[in-house]
C-alpha cells in the first residue's frame, strides 16, 4: 500500500509543475529536478520501513481489496466492518482472476458470499495473511480450475462452519495448505471435490494441523486418486483430528503420505466407498 502511495504522489507531484507557470530559467530543468528529489526523498522513507511493505492487512484495507476485486466476470463483492470481522457478501460468477486477502493478526473475514468462476486458484490466502478466514452460512466458493482456496501461510487459520467450498475440476483440490503449521478446521457446510481424482483438503506443509468435528468433507468424483483428507509426502509431522462430522470419499477417506503423521479418530464417520479401490484410512 506505501509503494501506491509513493507512486500517486509522484504522478500528483508532477501535475502540479506542468500547470506552473513557464519559469524564466531552465524550466524544464527545475520542474524535473524537484519532482526527483521528493521522489528520492520519499523513496528513501520507503527503504527505511520495509516490514510495512509486505504487512498483513487491516479492515480497511481488506474492504478496498474484496469491493475492488477485478475478477473479470461478472457481479460484484461487498463487505462490511464490525470491528475486527469483515464480512463478505454478494455475488460473482464467471471470475478469471484470484482474489488474494491477507488478513492481519486478529482480524476475521467471514465469508458468505457467492463466489463461482475457472481461476486457479480462486481465493489465495497471503503468506503475509496471520488472521481468520472464516466460511460461513449462505456461502459458495465454486472453482471449476485445479485449486479452489490457497493458503499460503503459515499463521492463518481456515475455519468451515457453514456454506461449502467445492472442487469441480479433474484432480482438483477444494482446500490446499501449503505451508508449514496452517490448520483448516471443518464444524458445520462442506468441503467437497467433485471432480475424477478429485482431493477435498490437501495438507503440504510440515505440522500442519487438519480437524473435523461436523460438516461434510467428500471426494466423490470417483478415481484412483480421489481422497476426502490428503497429508502429501511434505507434510511431515502433520495431523488429522476427527470427532464428528462424515468423511467420505470414492477412494481413500484420508490418506496419509507423509513421515510421522499422527491420525485420531473419537467420533463421526470415515467411509470409503463405490468402485475404487479404497479405504477409510
Amino acid at each position: 500500500m506505501l509503494f501506491q502511495y509513493i507512486v500517486r504522489l509522484f504522478h500528483f507531484l508532477i501535475g502540479r509543475k506542468k500547470e506552473e507557470k513557464v519559469m524564466k530559467r531552465n524550466p524544464c530543468g527545475k520542474r524535473n529536478l524537484s519532482a526527483l528529489v521528493v521522489l528520492a526523498l520519499v523513496l528513501g522513507l520507503f527503504a527505511a520501513m520495509p516490514g510495512q511493505v509486505h504487512a498483513a492487512s487491516g479492515p480497511g484495507d481488506l474492504v478496498d481489496a474484496i469491493e475492488y476485486y477485478s475478477h473479470g466476470g461478472q457481479g460484484a463483492l461487498q463487505a462490511h466492518v464490525s470491528g475486527n470481522t469483515v464480512t463478505v457478501t454478494g455475488t460473482v460468477t464467471g471470475a478469471a482472476q484470484p482474489l488474494s486477502l491477507d488478513p492481519d493478526e486478529g482480524i476475521k473475514v467471514v465469508w458468505k458470499a457467492k463466489l463461482w468462476g475457472n481461476s486457479s486458484p480462486l481465493i489465495v490466502l497471503d503468506s503475509s495473511a496471520k488472521g481468520t478466514f472464516e466460511v460461513a452460512a449462505e456461502a459458495d466458493i465454486n472453482s471449476s480450475n485445479a485449486i479452489t482456496l490457497l493458503n499460503n501461510s503459515m499463521k492463518c487459520a481456515i475455519l468451515v462452519n457453514g456454506g461449502r467450498i467445492l472442487n469441480q475440476a479433474a484432480s482438483g483440490i477444494g482446500i490446499l495448505s501449503s505451508k508449514q503449521g496452517a490448520t483448516v478446521k471443518v464444524t458445520g457446510g462442506t468441503v467437497s471435490a467433485s471432480g475424477n481424482n478429485g482431493r477435498a483438503i490437501v495438507c503440504d506443509g510440515p505440522s500442519a494441523v487438519v480437524t473435523v468435528t461436523g460438516g461434510y468433507v467428500l471426494a466423490a468424483g470417483g478415481g484412483w486418486g480421489t481422497r476426502a483428507i490428503d497429508l502429501s509426502s511434505s507434510a511431515d509431522k502433520a495431523a488429522i483430528h476427527v470427532s464428528g462430522g462424515d468423511v467420505y470419499a470414492s477412494g481413500d477417506a484420508i490418506a496419509v503420505y507423509a513421515y510421522n503423521a499422527t491420525v485420531n479418530v473419537s467420533g463421526g464417520y470415515i467411509r470409503s466407498t463405490g468402485t475404487t479401490t479404497g479405504s477409510g484410512i
